[in-house]
């Protein structure tokens, strides 16, 4: 009486193998995707915050240049120079356009980071809250999600 060998055939092992491939073939992109739009909510909550600070300052001085002391406010004055806060920058906060009266923040995607290339480029908000991206993605579909 021959004994037959169980086991797992080849057949077998292939098709779990193509199965594998194809929910991984799904899931990556869409889990990309999450982490980007995480990574834009970090970008937006630090513009929003620097932005607050700003505007505390022209309560106080009247301009947003300056400190109550007269010291120029620079990108190094902000209580958030990038975003994600804790983690590796993602995103760098930048001010340009600073005057007495107005100014612009920027978030900028870090070159060669997870998110450089993204469809929604940089964000800018201004002194009259003006949002805008520089990609190719609708201004809705980035400040909004």
């Amino acid at each position: 009486m021959r004994r037959r060998h169980r086991g797992v055939t080849l057949i077998e092992l292939l098709t779990v193998l193509i199965i594998v491939a194809i929910l991984a073939a799904i899931a990556t992109p869409s889990y990309r995707e999450h982490m980007r739009r995480g990574d834009r909510a970090a970008a937006k909550t630090a513009l929003l915050e620097d932005a607050q600070f700003l505007e505390r300052n022209r309560t106080i001085t009247n301009r947003y240049d300056q400190d109550d002391a007269g010291n120029p406010i620079t990108a190094a004055s902000l209580p958030v120079s990038q975003a994600p806060k804790e983690e590796t920058a993602r995103y760098v906060i930048t001010l340009t356009n600073l005057t007495a009266a107005t100014y612009t923040l920027n978030a900028v995607p870090r070159a060669g980071g997870p998110v450089d290339g993204d469809g929604c480029g940089t964000f800018t908000l201004n002194e009259r809250a003006q949002k805008s991206v520089t990609g190719s993605a609708p201004l809705s579909q980035c400040w909004n999600r």
